[in-house]
């Protein structure tokens, strides 16, 4: 084969079945569905300090958790603001009368579940 053959036998191959393949694979992983959501269930702080600083267990009336948010019903809520809170990572605060609603990541379910299994014992 001469260089020229060798130099249309590459180009065909490199600009004509490479793409198509390529954009075969692509379409395919575009394709695939995850149909399971994750969330952490990892804590990196200590919940019995986030109960010391929301008023103690006597302060809580009960709480409660979406994928990313914790809610929680205080009996006096005057004396937490997000400088109390800073300490453990929030990203978010919004404080509503007694009841506060904290932003903490795909966490916020289990602090929520053992602030409530805290709050039984």
């Amino acid at each position: 084969m001469n260089k020229k053959t060798s130099y249309i036998f590459l180009s065909i191959i490199t600009f004509g079945i490479y793409p198509l393949i390529v954009r075969y694979k692509a379409k395919k992983i575009a394709n695939t569905v995850n149909n399971q959501l994750t969330l952490s269930s990892k804590i990196d702080f200590d919940i019995n300090s986030l109960i010391n600083r929301l008023g103690g267990k006597d302060n809580i009336i009960k709480t409660s958790a979406t994928i990313s948010t914790f809610k929680v019903d205080l009996k006096d809520a005057s004396n937490i603001s997000k400088e109390t809170l800073n300490k453990f990572d929030i990203k978010g605060f919004i404080k509503n009368n007694n009841q506060l609603i904290i932003v903490f990541g795909d966490n916020a379910n289990a602090i929520s579940s053992n602030i409530n299994k805290i709050l039984l014992n």
